[in-house]
This record gives C-alpha cells, sequence and structure tokens, in this order.
C-alpha cells in the first residue's frame, strides 16, 4: 500500500512539472512568435498587387492593452480577404493574450484610419500629403 502511496506522489509531481514546463513560453519567445505572425500578414499582402488608387483598402490589426487596434495594414482589394482576415483576426488574438499574460502598457492613443490611399508601382500606400 505504502509503496502505491508513493509511485501516485511521484506520478502527480511528474505530471505537474509537466504541465508547467510545457506552457513556459518566455515573454521574448512569445513577441517572436507575433512577430512572425505579423510578418506573415505582410508577406502575403506583398504577394497581391494593385492596378488602381481605388484597389487600396484597410484593415485594422492587433490589439492595444486599453483597446482598440494597434494600426491598420493597408492592401490590395483583390486579395484573398477571408484569408488575410483570419490571419488578422489570429495575430489580433494573439496579441491580445500578449498583452494581458505580461501586463504590456499601452500609450492609450487611437491610431487614425489612413486616409488618401493610393496604388504606386503596384503596391497600395497611404499618400503623404
Amino acid at each position: 500500500m505504502k509503496s502505491i502511496f508513493l509511485y501516485l506522489i511521484f506520478l502527480l509531481l511528474s505530471c505537474f512539472g509537466c504541465s508547467t514546463q510545457g506552457d513556459a513560453v518566455s515573454r521574448e519567445e512569445a513577441s517572436a512568435q507575433l512577430q512572425l505572425k505579423l510578418n506573415e500578414i505582410n508577406e502575403f499582402i506583398a504577394e497581391a498587387s494593385c492596378t488602381a488608387d481605388g484597389n487600396c483598402t484597410y484593415i485594422p490589426y492587433g490589439s492595444k492593452s486599453c483597446g482598440g487596434p494597434r494600426g491598420y495594414l493597408i492592401y490590395p482589394s483583390g486579395i484573398d480577404e477571408a484569408k488575410l482576415e483570419a490571419m488578422v483576426a489570429n495575430y489580433t488574438e494573439a496579441e491580445e493574450s500578449y498583452n494581458e499574460r505580461y501586463h504590456i502598457p499601452s500609450d492609450c492613443s487611437i491610431p487614425a484610419p489612413p486616409a488618401n490611399l493610393r496604388c504606386e508601382n503596384g503596391i497600395c500606400i497611404e499618400r503623404e500629403d
């Protein structure tokens, strides 16, 4: 009976150690994972091109600690928007979790949506006035 009890304690301690180590992700690793997701989104956008100013639009992305998007991504409207929206939603959710987990502060400013979008050399940009 004593050996069964010791075995159960050993098993519980082993499982406890496994579960905490599996969830341990450093802040730097989590930040790198976020950056990788954002890079993938930007690469996806870069695969598409525009032909006229009217082909350009934008989508909010990311999550600030006190709410609202981190910013806006400008892209050509001919892109697979359902895929882009899913990628951005995944990134935004991951950033929200990151902010909560690591208590990331925010300036609580609200970024303005891009204005005066134009197509330049097949790339959508915000026109500087």
